[in-house]
């Protein structure tokens, strides 16, 4: 029973110290994109594609991490010293990966108010001009 114990306790390591790397990985992706006014130019792309890859990568490791967590509690075990400070540093670094798709999220919100006006005045003139060539072509 020790070893299934020890192998559930350095499973559920293993897959916070994964899901920190994947934490790690998507932040450094999000402070490499563009500030507000670039984000709809097409070099921004390759940056938002990689980003969905990590993002992507993180939620496997989260599920991965839930499935050990299961196992770990199932055990009842308390934690140990360094189960706790692992998921105390783990804590902290969740937090900070919010407050940086937080703030990603402001500057697209912030770009798709400023696009919307000049879709809808594009949209708007491409209609009349469309009805004015229906009505040149029937008139």
């Amino acid at each position: 029973m020790a070893a299934t114990e020890n192998d559930a306790r350095r499973g559920l390591m293993d897959c916070l110290l994964q899901q920190g790397r994947e934490y790690s990985q998507v932040m450094e992706v999000l402070n490499q994109l563009p500030a507000d006014a670039s984000l709809t130019d097409p070099s921004s792309e390759s940056v938002i594609s990689r980003l969905q890859t990590a993002l992507r990568k993180a939620s496997i490791a989260e599920a991965k991490l839930t499935a050990a967590r299961e196992v770990y509690e199932r055990l009842g075990r308390p934690s140990s010293p360094e189960l706790r400070q692992l998921l105390s540093d783990q804590e902290v670094l969740l937090s900070r990966f919010i407050e940086a798709i937080d703030e990603v999220q402001t500057r697209f919100s912030n770009a798709r108010d400023r696009l919307l006006p000049q879709m809808d005045g594009t949209v708007r003139r491409r209609a009349m001009h469309s009805a004015y060539q229906k009505s040149l072509r029937t008139g």
